[in-house]
């Protein structure tokens, strides 16, 4: 038997979520899990599980960095302090934070962030009460001005959680199978779980075109129609922090929506079908990489 320290945020947020959903995903048979903020234990498997650029300025000592962020220092910085403990494994969660990481250290690996098990084995109703839905609060990287107007313009059954944890897990999930499609426009993105979960249900989205959607929007992957062009882009500081937003083609939001909602039931239900499908997989893949990996650091610590 072995231990895994997690090294993370213990107040809420999305890292803390994310350490959540893979403590349910650990094979209690192979390892214990502990969680500090900050503490190394020398004896255990060592997992940072936070914000890329925190810990690259602010080492922490670890055996895993599984980072993600949708800030944009990358222009900044000629080197990080974390380069003095020359990490050997860098866990990014999408090819945008990877080309942040590249330019700083080596054999730096894509590894998604599982989500809560529950989207994996729910097989609730189908029937469709709402148009669309976004997962989010309102503030600007997130394009809820963007939903709101779409929203009203055409009339739509829409709802927002204008939080994450706007919704309890398990109304949350019923709600969102309840939906035909999730608009995922926000302006920057490390990772967005909302996007996985929605496509885990078989809800597909429509997604603009840049930031961790290349990676994960599945739906619009299958169908182009369901990309929003990216209008232009900007450095925008918001609570301090530097961020590229990508900005939504409003014109061709309004495009998108109106395919979305044009497109048969026949049609939707075998986008929804093949997206549920490689979401589940890429999850369960995901899970097994990792268990497999921690085992291996494991293995080798003693």
């Amino acid at each position: 038997m072995y231990r895994l320290n997690i090294i993370t945020d213990i107040g809420v947020s999305s890292f803390y979520y994310a350490t959540r959903y893979l403590i349910s995903w650990i094979d209690p048979s192979r390892l214990i899990v502990t969680i500090h903020r900050t503490k190394y234990d020398k004896d255990a498997v060592n997992l940072y599980i936070g914000d890329m650029w925190n810990v690259f300025r602010h080492p922490l000592k670890a055996d895993i960095y599984w980072i993600d962020t949708p800030m944009f220092y990358l222009l900044d910085y000629d080197r990080v302090p974390l380069q003095v403990y020359r990490p050997k494994n860098i866990w990014v969660t999408s090819t945008w934070n990877k080309r942040m990481a590249e330019k700083y250290f080596k054999d730096v690996k894509i590894v998604p962030r599982p989500i809560h098990p529950i989207y994996i084995a729910y097989t609730g109703n189908t029937k469709k009460e709402y148009d669309l839905a976004m997962i989010g609060d309102d503030n600007p990287k997130k394009s809820y001005d963007v939903f709101d107007m779409v929203c009203r313009q055409y009339g739509l059954r829409c709802w927002s959680t204008r939080s994450y944890t706007g919704l309890g897990l398990y109304q949350l999930v019923q709600k969102l199978s309840q939906t035909k499609f999730l608009l995922w426009v926000t302006r920057t993105e490390g990772y967005g779980f909302p996007l996985i979960e929605a496509q885990a249900l078989g809800v597909p989205a429509i997604c603009i075109q840049a930031h961790a959607n290349i990676n994960y929007c599945y739906s619009a992957k299958i169908d182009p129609n369901l990309w929003v062009r990216v209008k232009t882009t900007r450095t925008y500081y918001y609570l301090h922090n530097k961020h590229l937003f990508f900005e939504p083609d409003i014109q061709d939001v309004r495009r998108a929506v109106e395919y979305a909602l044009g497109i048969s039931m026949g049609y939707y239900y075998t986008i929804s079908f093949k997206i549920m499908n490689r979401i589940r997989r890429l999850v369960l893949d995901t899970v097994e990489y990792v268990n497999k990996q921690l085992t291996i650091i494991a293995e080798e610590k003693h």
